[in-house]
């Protein structure tokens, strides 16, 4: 849908001895010209680098003003700043 960048790690941690940790952070999902969302995601790490965790957004400008948009994700953490992940969620729209 469009390109995603946590905006700040407000909150990440990995037990060295047992690769497992939790994250929480801001987010903005850049959809081309159409507007951004924004929000937060949080979750679990295990392994040293295996994401999950869930993320809402509820701040949309463009098309998405006044939208809420929802879901859950995974990926793989490749450095303390940069992870791929994959996204699956809802886009709610205001009623008109």
């Amino acid at each position: 849908m469009g390109t995603n960048k946590f905006e700040d790690w407000e909150s990440f941690t990995i037990n060295l001895k047992t690769g497992n940790g939790t994250f929480h952070g801001k987010w903005l999902l850049t959809v081309g010209t159409r507007g951004t969302f924004s929000g937060s995601a949080c979750g679990k790490i295990s392994q040293g680098n295996l994401i999950t965790g869930i993320f809402i957004g509820a701040h949309g400008t463009g098309e998405f003003e006044g939208a809420k948009k929802w879901g859950k994700l995974d990926g793989i953490l490749e450095t303390p700043t940069r992870a791929v992940l994959n996204f699956e969620g809802f886009i709610k729209y205001p009623k008109d």
